[in-house]
């Protein structure tokens, strides 16, 4: 074990940059050693962990939104907003 932690140490000291290969399989660099990619890294992953929370919270208010709206809206209306969707999909052949 402790030939490990010697390794890792000497690893951390002499390292300058950082290629970190993702889940997506792309390189992404970082500068400095192995204890500063550390740090950096879990700091980029709770921020992305925040947007992604926010992002939730954005689209659940908008779906209750527009669940809130659909009641007070006339069939011909929903009617004409289908056939606009329906034109959309057929111009961009979804």
């Amino acid at each position: 074990m402790s030939h490990i932690k010697y390794t890792f140490f000497l690893f951390s000291s002499i390292s300058t940059d950082i290629l970190y290969l993702t889940n997506t399989q792309s390189i992404d660099p970082y500068k400095g050693n192995y204890d500063i990619f550390e740090r950096t890294y879990e700091e980029i992953t709770k921020n992305k962990i925040k947007e992604y929370e926010a992002q939730m919270q954005l689209r659940e208010h908008a779906q209750v939104s527009v669940v809130s709206i659909l009641p007070s809206i006339s069939m011909e209306t929903l009617e004409a907003l289908y056939c606009i969707i329906a034109r959309l999909y057929a111009i961009f052949d979804l």
